[in-house]
């Protein structure tokens, strides 16, 4: 396994040579997450994961911001 710091928005990987990415605590400072969503699309080969951890907190939160149930048809 190879690990890359990189710039989110700049990454310098080619179109589909990634298995994984993931922003841990970071991605509600990213300025521009459309970019770095699309950037993340873009490197990672098809069939990989994005993971992004982010904290959040709102009283009464509600739509997007709620966590969906987990999932239990995954392996």
């Amino acid at each position: 396994m190879d690990i890359h710091l990189r710039d989110r928005l700049v990454s310098g990987l080619t179109d589909a040579s990634a298995n994984a990415a993931w922003a841990i605590e970071s991605s509600e400072h990213m300025v521009d997450k459309p970019r770095v969503f699309a950037e993340a699309h873009r490197v990672l080969s098809p069939g990989s994961r994005f993971i992004v951890c982010a904290w959040l907190a709102e009283t009464n939160a509600s739509g997007w911001k709620v966590r969906p149930p987990a999932r239990t048809d995954l392996p």
